[in-house]
């Protein structure tokens, strides 16, 4: 058409294009005016220059979010955290914030793994870094020391263990708040494991007490709770109070059989533990009626020679054998 000037077409500016990086203008051409190649005539090595650090995060961050997704083996994951823990060193330094979460991942998949051994040693090392780093009372810090005491309880060291629990009970109390859900998560920490240690007065008084501050704040029903509460159960019967254990493990199963449905597992779990004190209440009748629903229960779910069914019907044979055992 006569009359009509037509622009000239100007080069697209450059586009990121996944991992190999930024299309950079051809060699010897100025790159769009405003942009950061203006003015510059690039060589071959700078067409080939990594995307910025902040782009690199978001593909490692969506790696870590793909791996959980795939849900992979224990050995796989372990092995991508592994390599996310190594990069993150190389490329963001040991003490940052990526290469502390990975290097607490790491410890998480060889927990997966029951690989406790080596996971405490990981776990040891990420506390001193956030004390280094945070402070002995920041959140991120007490998170890290109540994992680190949990590998140590789980290995046996409850010895060592029980200061660290009580360090974090403290500075959630103090920094959190006494009704808080993490203070209270650290109080059954340290409950459990004074059980272990032998000290069932004072694990039971906070286990007690924690189990009242979730009744109180309209949280009796949570997971959480019922959680608490089954280590309430425990430590009563270790100490021969069977009625309070009792007590303690109907109201569990109240609320699984609310909160989960009456064939959950959980549920069924719940039961097995409630038959299992009725026996060494001598409630025989109660405690054969359980377990008889609970026989027909798990051979309808699981099969007839599921190792849960095998269990379940030994239990219920010993019962009438008139034998006890601990639940």
């Amino acid at each position: 058409m006569t009359g009509v000037r037509r622009r000239p077409v100007r080069p697209a500016p450059s586009r990121w294009v996944g991992p190999g990086g930024p299309r950079a203008p051809a060699e010897g051409r100025e790159g769009p005016a405003g942009s950061a190649y203006a003015g510059k005539v690039q060589s071959p090595d700078q067409s080939k220059r990594k995307p910025p650090s902040s782009f690199r995060n978001r593909i490692a961050r969506a790696a870590g979010r793909a791996a959980e997704s795939m849900d992979l083996d224990p050995e796989s994951a372990l092995e991508a955290a592994r390599a996310t823990l190594e990069w993150s060193i190389r490329h963001r330094g040991p003490d940052s914030s990526m290469a502390i979460k990975a290097k607490s991942e790491v410890a998480h998949q060889l927990e997966r793994s029951g690989r406790y051994d080596e996971a405490v040693e990981l776990r040891a090392d990420v506390v001193a870094q956030l004390q280094r780093l945070l402070g002995m009372e920041h959140p991120s810090t007490l998170a890290a020391e109540g994992f680190h005491a949990l590998d140590l309880d789980r290995l046996g060291r409850h010895i060592e263990a029980r200061p660290i629990f009580e360090h974090v009970l403290a500075g959630r109390t103090d920094g959190l708040g006494a009704d808080d859900p993490l203070t209270l998560l650290a109080m059954e920490w340290l409950g459990c494991n004074l059980r272990r240690l032998g000290d069932l007065d004072e694990s039971r008084r906070l286990l007690e007490s924690a189990v009242d501050s979730y009744e109180r704040l309209g949280a009796g029903q949570t997971e959480e709770c019922t959680k608490t509460r089954s280590h309430l159960a425990t430590t009563a019967f270790e100490m021969g109070q069977f009625s309070e254990a009792c007590v303690q493990r109907r109201r569990i199963v109240s609320v699984r059989t609310e909160t989960s449905g009456p064939d959950d597992p959980s549920t069924l779990r719940s039961l097995e533990n409630l038959a299992g004190t009725l026996r060494w209440l001598d409630e025989i009748d109660e405690a054969k009626l359980i377990y008889e629903s609970l026989l027909e229960k798990r051979i309808r779910l699981l099969g007839p020679a599921h190792p849960e069914t095998e269990r379940t019907r030994e239990m219920l044979s010993a019962l009438e054998n008139g034998a006890q055992s601990a639940p």
